[in-house]
């Protein structure tokens, strides 16, 4: 462990002038350890760095008490996802439990109200718990990767802060007007107010910081002898397709800003860009390389902060368990080929005598000899090739060289096109992996900023969303990627859906005629893109986490809904009448079985039939005009217009178990052809909706393209039976 001395700084002057002797007295300094972007749990499937996080982390914490520091301040991003794995859990509590518990005393009085966690599970400080003991706190705010997400909008750091391995702070439940209240120490004559914002939508929280809606309480009795830090969890630099948070938004007295989610280590603290103000910010960086990018080939290290009164120092800490990260671009401009023939083969034992010679003396520079840092390196070599013919396959390259002598043998290689040599490249040419690897070093690629360009551009304008909302499927996108959110597409399609067929019924110029309905439901569209962006992201997300969101796999379509709109449109009568016979006389049961050997619900095909015929056909016109409606609003969740698919879309009930009073519903499409409404033996009727009203559909009509096919299948009697009986 190699500690920096010569990063020395202050509001005003060196920490060295702080007392008579060059060192203030330790009862009167805080010792903070300063860490941000664990990242628990990243790569913890692949077999060779699946330690790596637990490695780094269990060093950070056995430093804390090496420099015996008052407690443990982290950044946000504790964990890699928002949903760990059990196994996840296990080690991460296992590191906590057995290098922050124990008989210390901690001489740091807690001030503040309890109110301060009220947003957490437990509302007072660990240290305080007179059920458990422990020498080191950690406080932590949650960032992207580790927010609430789910049913009760949970966060992994809620699990642990109920089982009290750590302090969790700075969540913030209305978005709309934020109120921070700072976390009060005090130790001797020094005392110490910390705020923390745990990670919100950087586009939303810049909003609110630009128009004054974040509100800081101030601490009481002389608020100007508090030494005020702010941690928070968002954007520093600017990228394109996102926001960043503002140095001239965070407020005059604030004295030390400490900035997580930006992955390059800039621990040394720098004054802010903006000569207006007078903060210190500190950016530790990820301990832990998450991606083999250029930003995390650094050196990685933490911090202990010492504050005494209105003056701090940092003491640089390097981390001696991080993996050895050599990261290189390459010109082979200037590569020498001894032939003209079989270049490529050439090109690739120049590759592999490069790495042998150059990059990999670099990485054993690197080796500390700390018996838990792992001594296989990542290595990545990014070549700017002159003649693409000169490409390799690099999985194959790394497998067949560097097995057993790098981590990353699937992608020690990167090939980019010189600059020079892009000219000749045509408009539908992907843009080639380097050059998306520089795009995600410097952008974060989300569905929201992609989906509106893809849209907007010029071959995919036929190509719209007429019932689906863009920025809420963006939104459910975003939860199923970020919060493994399995539900989340499914669940928006039928909000949205759902909405729109409220709407509908809602109309009392709804009919039938297909461009009516299509008309009502443009005109919804545009009621909804009168909302602005930030309103529409807003009511995506209060859906998504709501607890009152229908969770479900398979089913799509809110069913209630369109039989709402159906029973709108149907101009007369009833697809059931309740004073119809539907279950004929009781001997019918008996009379009417069709054999041995059909298996259950096999009976009873033709009960009632005799005295509903007419009824079922006078019925069946009535259900086909509102087939239409619900066909019209399948249709247009479809990309073409011109494509006269016939899909069949089923509601069927499922019979009854034996010993069971509930019945489950779902949908199921088909290639059949329309049909109308059908009552069966039982009763119980089986409405058929087509995307488009086709009277005679081809057989090459198909839902996924104008495929020959074999012609259609014939029209399937369906029945259902409520059989509690064998």
């Amino acid at each position: 462990m190699e500690v920096d001395n010569e990063s020395t700084f202050s509001n005003s002057s060196t920490i060295s002038s702080i007392a008579p002797s060059g060192q203030p007295r330790n009862e009167d300094t805080f010792r903070i350890l300063i860490a941000t972007d664990v990242h628990l749990g990243v790569h913890e499937k692949d077999p060779i760095r699946a330690d790596d996080s637990f490695n780094t982390f269990e060093e950070i914490l056995q430093t804390g008490k090496k420099q015996n520091v008052d407690f443990i301040l982290l950044g946000g991003d504790l964990f890699h996802d928002s949903k760990p794995s059990q196994s996840c859990y296990v080690k991460a509590i296992s590191l906590i439990r057995e290098n922050t518990m124990g008989d210390k005393p901690i001489d740091v009085a807690f001030v503040s109200d309890k109110d301060i966690f009220q947003n957490s599970v437990i509302d007072d400080v660990n240290y305080q718990d007179p059920n458990q003991n422990v020498s080191y706190p950690i406080f932590s705010i949650h960032g992207n990767h580790d927010d609430p997400s789910g049913f009760g909008r949970t966060s992994a750091l809620d699990v642990l802060s109920a089982t009290g391995q750590l302090n969790y702070f700075g969540v913030c439940k209305d978005l709309t007007n934020i109120k921070l209240k700072p976390i009060l120490l005090r130790k001797g004559k020094s005392k110490l107010a910390i705020y923390g914002i745990s990670h919100i939508r950087d586009e939303r929280l810049s909003r609110l910081m630009a128009a004054g809606s974040v509100k800081y309480e101030q601490p009481p009795s002389n608020p100007e002898s508090w030494f005020k830090i702010l941690v928070l969890h968002q954007n520093r630099v600017p990228r394109p397709g996102t926001k960043h948070i503002e140095d001239k938004w965070i407020p005059d007295f604030i004295d030390l800003v400490i900035w997580g989610h930006e992955h390059d280590c800039l621990i040394t603290p720098q004054k802010s860009m903006d000569p207006d103000k007078e903060f210190f910010i500190i950016q530790p960086g990820s301990p832990v390389a998450t991606s083999l990018c250029e930003g995390e080939a650094v050196e990685k290290k933490i911090g202990v902060l010492k504050v005494f009164a209105k003056k701090f120092h940092l003491d640089e800490i390097k981390l001696e368990t991080v993996r050895p990260f050599i990261f290189h671009t390459e010109s082979t401009k200037n590569w020498n080929f001894a032939s003209k023939r079989n270049q490529t083969k050439e090109f690739e034992d120049l590759t592999r005598k490069f790495i042998k010679t150059r990059l990999l003396p670099l990485a054993e520079k690197m080796l500390t000899g700390h018996p838990k840092q792992p001594t296989l390196p990542l290595i990545r070599l990014r070549l700017e090739l002159e003649d693409k013919s000169h490409q390799f396959n690099p999985i194959r390259f790394g497998q067949q060289h560097f097995n057993n002598i790098v981590a990353n043998i699937g992608d020690v290689i990167i090939f980019k096109t010189a600059f020079a040599n892009r000219a000749g490249r045509k408009d539908n040419v992907l843009i080639d992996a380097a050059d998306l690897e520089d795009l995600l070093d410097t952008t974060e690629m989300k569905a929201e900023t992609l989906a509106p360009q893809f849209f907007e551009h010029e071959e995919n304008q036929h190509r719209t969303l007429k019932v689906l909302g863009i920025v809420g499927m963006c939104e459910a996108v975003t939860s199923f990627i970020e919060k493994d959110d399995k539900t989340a597409l499914n669940a928006m399609i039928n909000h949205q859906v759902h909405k729109t067929l409220e709407f509908l019924k809602d109309q009392k110029d709804l009919s039938d005629d297909k461009t009516v309905i299509q008309s009502l439901i443009g005109r919804f569209k545009d009621m909804r893109s009168s909302a602005t962006q930030e309103e529409e992201v807003e009511s995506a997300r209060k859906y998504l986490e709501g607890d009152s969101r229908l969770d479900v796999t398979d089913v799509l379509i809110d069913r209630g809904a369109i039989n709402a709109v159906a029973s709108q449109i149907q101009s007369s009568g009833s697809a059931v009448d309740d004073n119809d016979d539907d279950f004929g006389p009781a001997t019918s049961i008996a009379s009417t079985t069709r054999g041995k050997g059909r298996g259950r619900g096999g009976r009873g095909r033709g009960r009632g039939q005799s005295s509903r015929a007419s009824n079922a056909s006078s019925r069946a016109s009535n259900a086909s005009r509102a087939s239409s409606a619900k066909s019209v609003v399948d249709h247009t969740m479809s990309d073409d217009d011109d494509d006269d698919t016939s899909v069949v879309l089923e509601t069927t009930k499922t019979a009854k178990t034996r010993g069971r009073g509930n019945a489950s519903s779902s949908f199921r499409a088909s290639g059949r052809s329309s049909a109308a409404s059908k009552a069966n033996g039982n009763g119980t009727v089986l409405n058929f909706f087509t995307r488009k009203t086709v009277a005679n559909p081809e057989p090459d009509d198909d839902f996924f393209g104008n495929i020959q096919s074999a012609p259609p299948a014939k029209k399937k009697k369906i029945m259902y039976v409520d059989d509690d009986s064998d």
